[in-house]
């Protein structure tokens, strides 16, 4: 039995997950292979630092007391190994090499930045490990990117990252905590002229997305209250967002209390994550968002810690 870490720095949040795994020698892994002992997350909102694209000195503290407190909690659970990766805020700053530099020097550990294809390659990992995906697009809407995977034949393939998410897209276009009617189109349309330029996607039709990432899981939480349903919906219908972004356009106060009952930590990031969501079911012609288990963490642990391959339930 061996326990690993794994702190992802994200746009929105730095999050430990501690994995215990009854043999960390095999070549394949399904997701309940990889037992969640502890998940620990911290608001940090680190997108919101970047200005002009340039991550600010306030941003980089910020970054490494985040970083180094989850270091010290990990600390605890004697792992066999813990590593730290960054996604898109990190990934696309200005100044990513010179911050990586000071962050890693201040917290005497390295930090693994992953490409954008990276990103979507190990959330397919990640998500292929608990759920069976045979041909479509998986997307993970993330704070400072949204990542897109087509499928086909059970492989992954033309793995790119939109470099717009719903914590960015908050930061640029909106000035309150709940986007006006005029902001909601901005990102709306900001989103779909960015989607268009990724020429591997234009000629790709489906039914079902699949998703991973808390923002989607946020949706989910957000649609089970309106519905008034006690478990968090496994599929998220085009309906459903429409109905969200519909209530947040006509009554923000009535949106206000639900999100701060369900998703208090996401409620000015939610709208957008929305739109992104209602922008893609449109361009591929989808009529929901089918959610899986699993994403860029356990892919990462999958196949950079434990260099296996995911293996779905049930094979």
């Amino acid at each position: 039995m061996a326990r690993y870490g794994i702190i992802d720095c994200g746009s929105n949040t730095v999050r430990l997950c501690i994995y215990q795994i009854d043999r960390d020698t095999k070549a394949s892994y399904r997701r309940k292979d990889l037992r969640i002992v502890l998940n620990h997350k911290v608001m940090a909102g680190l997108a919101s630092y970047v200005e002009d694209g340039i991550m600010s000195e306030q941003g980089i503290v910020h970054a490494t007391e985040a970083i180094r407190s989850q270091i010290q909690r990990a600390s605890f659970f004697r792992c066999k190994a813990v590593d730290i990766f960054a996604t898109a805020f990190l990934r696309n700053c200005r100044n990513s090499q010179s911050v990586t530099q000071r962050l890693e020097a201040s917290i005497n550990c390295h930090i693994h930045i992953l490409t954008a294809a990276d990103e979507a390659h190990l959330g397919y990992v990640g998500a292929a490990s608990g759920s069976e995906l045979t041909s479509g697009v998986l997307t993970d809407i993330g704070g400072g990117s949204t990542e897109l995977s087509h499928l086909a034949s059970g492989i992954d393939g033309d793995n790119v990252s939109i470099p717009q998410g719903s914590l960015s897209s908050f930061t640029q276009q909106v000035h309150g905590i709940l986007p006006t009617d005029d902001e909601i189109d901005a990102i709306a349309t900001s989103f779909r002229k960015r989607l268009e330029e990724e020429y591997a996607y234009r000629q790709t039709q489906c039914q079902t997305l699949y998703g991973i990432g808390g923002s989607l899981r946020g949706i989910a939480k957000l649609v089970g209250e309106v519905r008034k349903e006690s478990d968090r919906p496994s599929t998220l219908d085009s309906s459903d967002i429409a109905r969200l972004i519909g209530l947040c356009r006509r009554d923000q106060a009535t949106f206000a209390h639900l999100a701060l009952k369900v998703i208090p930590d996401r409620i000015h990031t939610i709208v957008p994550g929305c739109l992104i969501a209602q922008e893609l079911l449109s361009y591929f012609g989808a009529s929901q968002i089918k959610l899986c288990k699993g994403g860029v963490r356990e892919g990462y642990l999958i196949e950079r810690m434990l260099n296996a391959v995911p293996k779905p339930n049930g094979r």
